[in-house]
């Protein structure tokens, strides 16, 4: 879900309905640039002014939609989002936000929020977890991309706790390489639900490359600098199971 404003300290729902307005302004500006080329052609410029209404209207309503939750989980304002209102909104995002890192983790945020607010519940057979490899501490060699259950809970890394959630809520867990694989992951899976660590690039990119599917977004923190032995608020995993998709515990370990 995308998320738009001027100021990137202020990127927030306000900021995601103020860009409505910026988005009319650039269509009342197009539309006064073109106007004296198509003044004396009246269908033309009628047709011009329902073309422009609309977009600003779908515009408009996808915003909505999406603040309060509603655009989660329906597969017929697929196209609207995926083709239309979330590329245009990364646009405008762009030309205002200088900052990539802070826009991106703000978008995060603002996403979490609006898939609390979808009121979901999800079949543990559903649910995924999608983990990056950096992750696993370097010094350990057990291959852990094709089989997290090849883990040995050793303690070098936060793998193991997170094999002990995969064993506790009996999801699926994927530990990925990249973005490729993960939306290999999603499409072969077809998931209701996803709770994905990652950096703040791709995590941003994959909960819009995913949409409709509802995807909680946890940023992992990078002591050792990006994609080595960067860590996870186990926590945070946890809440996003438990209150916003509420899956049940399978076993109390």
């Amino acid at each position: 879900m995308v998320m738009i404003f001027l100021k990137e300290k202020y990127l927030d729902k306000k900021g995601l309905f103020f860009s409505t307005f910026i988005y009319l302004f650039f269509l009342i500006l197009i539309y006064y640039l073109i106007y004296p080329r198509v003044d004396s052609l009246l269908i033309l410029s009628r047709i011009l002014i329902f073309s422009f209404f609309m977009l600003f209207f779908l515009y408009f309503i996808g915003i909505l939609l999406l603040i309060f939750g509603f655009a989660v989980k329906k597969i017929f304002l697929f196209p609207l989002y995926r083709y239309y209102v979330l590329p245009l909104a990364s646009t405008i995002t762009g030309i205002f936000s200088r900052d990539k890192k802070k826009k991106w983790e703000k978008f995060i945020k603002l996403n979490n929020k609006i898939i609390e607010k979808a009121d979901l519940k999800i079949d543990n057979r559903n649910m995924i977890l999608l983990l990056p490899h950096c992750l696993q501490n370097t010094r350990c060699d057990i291959r852990i991309t094709t089989d997290i259950d090849n883990c040995k809970k050793c303690g070098l890394c936060e793998i193991g706790e997170l094999k002990k959630i995969k064993e506790k809520y009996d999801i699926e867990t994927f530990v990925v390489t990249g973005g490729t694989l993960a939306r290999r992951v999603v499409r072969e899976k077809h998931p209701d639900g996803i709770v994905a660590v990652a950096c703040h690039h791709d995590l941003k990119e994959g909960i819009e490359l995913v949409y409709p599917i509802p995807v909680y977004g946890v940023l992992n923190r990078q002591p050792e600098g990006p994609c080595v032995n960067t860590r996870v608020d186990i926590d945070q995993i946890v809440y996003a199971l438990e209150n916003i998709f509420k899956i049940k515990k399978i076993k109390d370990k």
